[in-house]
């Protein structure tokens, strides 16, 4: 069963000023000071989370102040097209948006369970979430979206193969598809779609010993039972090889997920490399998201 979590809550990001003057001071009136008045020191004020909130409980919040990414396609160029998140299982900001050079920066000030840049690329973009790592201040390294192919395919209702850049998903006839609640009811977004992340513009986060990544829609779809993915063997692995697959979780309203929101996690059974070498077939997928390989 599912429990939904506050999410996305958005909350408007509004740091206040702190008790003491910016000289050290005393704020002997008890009251929030003014902000610096001269252009130097209001540029480089950075407010902290204890202006704000108490972190409760501490030991599983996370006091975010600031967020810092930029969004880039696959050559490098800014996309100043898209939007971003930071998001934890609890709460999400408002969709943020880059500046003319595809940068995100943005005073957020508020308490994150897990808190993740989530990208939400729908029909465009491949999704996914790199885990923050360096609170309270958030510098997450460019994220590279990677378009997605212009027509998908619709998931098999009653089972069956779709396939979409030579990647193959099988559903069986018993498989009950559950897509995001949190996603428009758009038949578009329900369509299969696959792409290639191309080496060196895997998401930040994602972990070392991954080599090959695809990225995957609709994202978080769920199969029970899972379905089977079958990719080409890019890497031109020998036959027969076999392969851990890894998983990125975008899903910040399971209660038990395959994966924990916001990280990339080792799914239990290992895929394998075909008697051709032509594909790894045979990974067993629970949801959605993008899926790295590993050759052992």
């Amino acid at each position: 069963m599912r429990a939904h979590f506050l999410f996305p809550l958005f909350v408007v990001a509004a740091c206040s000023q702190p008790a003491d003057n910016m000289d050290g001071s005393a704020n002997t009136d008890g009251g929030p000071t003014d902000a610096p008045k001269d252009k130097v020191a209001i540029d480089n004020f950075v407010p902290s989370c204890e202006m704000t909130m108490m972190c409760d409980p501490p030991a599983k919040n996370t006091c975010v102040v600031k967020f810092e990414t930029a969004l880039q396609d696959v050559s490098g160029a800014p996309i100043t097209t898209e939007k971003v998140f930071l998001c934890g299982t609890n709460i999400c900001t408002p969709p943020l948006s880059t500046d003319a050079q595809g940068k995100v920066s943005q005073f957020v000030c508020n308490d994150f369970v897990r808190p993740a840049a989530k990208y939400i690329g729908g029909t465009a973009y491949a999704s996914f979430t790199s885990l923050a790592t360096n609170a309270p201040n958030v510098t997450i390294p460019p994220l590279t979206l990677v378009k997605l192919p212009a027509m998908g395919q619709d998931l098999p209702g009653s089972g069956g193969t779709v396939t979409s850049n030579m990647v193959s998903l099988t559903l069986a006839a018993s498989t009950k598809i559950d897509f995001d609640p949190t996603e428009p009811m758009d038949a578009d977004l329900h369509r299969f779609r696959a792409a290639q992340v191309p080496t060196g513009k895997f998401p930040p986060g994602t972990p070392a010993a991954v080599e090959v990544v695809w990225g995957l829609g609709p994202i978080n779809a769920h199969f029970t039972p899972n379905g089977t993915l079958k990719v080409p063997n890019v890497a031109m692995w020998a036959a027969n090889s076999m392969v851990d697959v890894y998983l990125n979780s975008v899903d910040g309203y399971e209660m038990n997920p395959p994966v924990q929101y916001g990280d990339w996690g080792k799914l239990p059974m290992q895929a394998k490399v075909d008697n051709t070498g032509m594909f790894v077939d045979g990974i067993s997928l629970p949801m959605v998201g993008m899926v790295g390989l590993h050759k052992l």
